[in-house]
């Protein structure tokens, strides 16, 4: 069993280090953000970055909530970054990242998704 999880620990390594490979061949920068929960982040913050690729998990996505992370960024400053121009601002699976993050196969699935994002 401990050689399977380490076995797993390599390849979730591997897949980072790939991951951080194409974003700093690619010389982009990316933001994730939680919208409606955590730490809040202002829109002068994400403008100010100005990233490539911003990430999004909503969690009004899994908890019901009221007011959805595309109603939250549908907003001047948003659209003034590079993501946005782009068309590169993801909604992450809020049901992967928010409710069941964690594990060996969840976090597998979590490098996978932003990978496939930034390709």
């Amino acid at each position: 069993m401990g050689e399977q999880v380490e076995s797993e620990l390599i390849s979730i390594n591997n897949a980072l280090e790939a991951l951080h490979q194409d974003v700093v061949g690619n010389g982009k920068n990316a933001l994730i953000i939680m919208a409606n929960h955590g730490q809040n982040v202002s829109y002068e913050y994400v403008l100010e970055i100005d990233p490539d690729y911003l990430f999004v998990i909503d969690r009004a996505a899994v908890t019901g909530g009221s007011v959805a992370a595309e109603q939250v960024l549908d907003n001047e400053m948003i659209s003034m970054t590079q993501a946005y121009q782009n068309d590169k601002i993801v909604y992450l699976n809020s049901q992967l990242w928010y409710v069941a993050s964690g594990g060996i196969t969840g976090t597998n699935m979590m490098i996978e998704e932003v990978h496939a994002a930034i390709k």
